[in-house]
């Protein structure tokens, strides 16, 4: 089990890292193919399904894949950077969005101790998307 979670981190790392190369290489349009396709081939898991989640179904979603605190972060920044793609509309960043903060109050449920830094992301993701709805 330790091997799969360590394994599952280095994959959630990766696919971050390899977001960000294709945002800043200006290559957006794969992002989102290369999101869903990694996750579908590596954990078999089906993002258009998850975006469709409720809060509570996102946990035991979650559960299937072993997720821990710090595998919901990552999926959560990977769900930001999702959220600033220039190539979505305004609904599909809020989506994100709102898929990113429920992210982070389930690693806040899942957490024993209070994190400053998760709490600034949600104000700052609350403030994005109230601003996407003017």
């Amino acid at each position: 089990l330790q091997n799969q979670i360590e394994q599952l981190s280095f994959f959630l790392k990766k696919l971050l890292a390899n977001i960000l190369a294709l945002k800043s290489s200006g290559n957006e349009l794969d992002v989102e193919s290369l999101v869903s396709n990694e996750l579908t081939n590596e954990l078999n898991f089906d993002v258009n399904e998850f975006k469709l989640l409720s809060k509570y179904e996102l946990k035991s979603y979650l559960q299937k894949f072993n997720f821990n605190e710090n595998h919901i972060e990552k999926l959560a920044e990977i769900f930001i950077e999702m959220s600033s793609l220039n190539s979505n509309t305004v609904i599909e960043n809020q989506n994100y969005i709102s898929k990113a903060i429920e992210l982070l109050e389930l690693a806040d449920e899942n957490s024993n101790s209070f994190s400053v830094e998760r709490n600034q992301t949600k104000t700052k993701l609350l403030e994005t998307f109230k601003s996407l709805q003017n």
